[in-house]
């Protein structure tokens, strides 16, 4: 059969028309997207009130950054408040510098306070303290309940000089006898440790805190572990306190875990677990020696941790 090209033209009528419809389809279209911009109109989208919060939250922190600025400058020029405030029992009246900013008090207020009380201001109660300019009310019962003002201290201030006068002597001889008075120091409590020489709330409150760490003085020089207990304070108290080594709470090396015995500040991670695992392995101490056996004792720290450990 012989090949024509012009068979590829030639169409019945039913072709023509859907040919016809098809170019008319697509004529339709490419019309449409020519002028759809002019029968579409998009929304604009309105960015002003995004502006208007960009705005604001750059004024936001240009305030900030202002204020922060301002607590800094005044920081440098009254020093900050402790972060981590010690709270312990205090008299306003006898607390040191050292006292006030380890209760969390500000350098500015405790000038204040160290200047009334020079100038003869007085605490009788503690509601006294929240007079003082600056210091807030948040800040007085966060220590409210730590604030302890002897009543004969308040008493003593209200007799007349009359009173004074006919007393001085048997005032002088009470104190002359308390400075003699021993206290044992492994029973007594805050109250009584203040009443030593040399002895603030600061250090009344870490003599309790670290008594309660080892279970009891069995020397009266473990006082001198305390951070900032020097010789000058211990040659004041020395003559004035005893030992009872009997009221030492000790750890029963054959039942104890290695965390009940890192409760003494002597022992570290390692030594409380090696203790705990000779046991383990070899059975009981028989005695409180035998730890000695292990790799990672030696004999200064023995010394100090064996009047705290038991075998029963």
């Amino acid at each position: 059969m012989k090949f024509n090209f012009k068979d590829f033209f030639n169409y019945n009528k039913r072709e023509r028309n859907g040919i016809f419809i098809l170019l008319s389809i697509i004529a339709l279209l490419l019309i449409y997207l020519a002028f759809s911009d002019n029968f579409i109109h998009s929304k604009k989208i309105n960015f002003s009130d995004f502006d208007k919060q960009i705005t604001a939250f750059q004024e936001s922190q240009k305030q900030d950054s202002a204020e922060a600025k301002n607590n800094f400058s005044e920081n440098e020029n009254h020093s900050e408040i402790n972060q981590a405030p010690e709270l312990f029992i205090f008299n306003p009246n006898t607390a040191t510098e050292t006292d006030w900013k380890t209760l969390g008090v500000a350098d500015k207020e405790i000038k204040i306070i160290q200047n009334y009380l020079a100038k003869g201001g007085h605490f009788y109660k503690k509601e006294d303290l929240k007079k003082i300019y600056g210091f807030s009310e948040k800040q007085y019962l966060a220590l409210a309940d730590y604030i302890s003002i002897p009543s004969k201290k308040n008493n003593f201030q209200k007799h007349d000089s009359a009173f004074y006068s006919n007393n001085y002597s048997r005032e002088k001889n009470n104190f002359e006898t308390k400075k003699i008075i021993s206290i044992e120091i492994n029973a007594a409590d805050s109250l009584q440790l203040l009443s030593l020489r040399g002895i603030g709330p600061y250090f009344a409150h870490k003599i309790l805190e670290y008594r309660n760490r080892l279970g009891g003085f069995y020397n009266t020089h473990q006082l001198f572990e305390i951070y900032h207990f020097d010789s000058t304070r211990f040659d004041e108290i020395k003559n004035n306190i005893l030992v009872d080594t009997n009221l030492i709470q000790k750890i029963n090396i054959n039942m104890c875990t290695s965390k009940q015995l890192r409760r003494l500040p002597y022992i570290n991670y390692n030594l409380s677990n090696s203790i705990v695992n000779f046991r383990l392995k070899h059975g009981n101490y028989k005695q409180v020696s035998d730890i000695q056996q292990s790799v990672l004792m030696n004999g200064e720290v023995y010394e100090k941790i064996k009047p705290y450990l038991s075998v029963k």
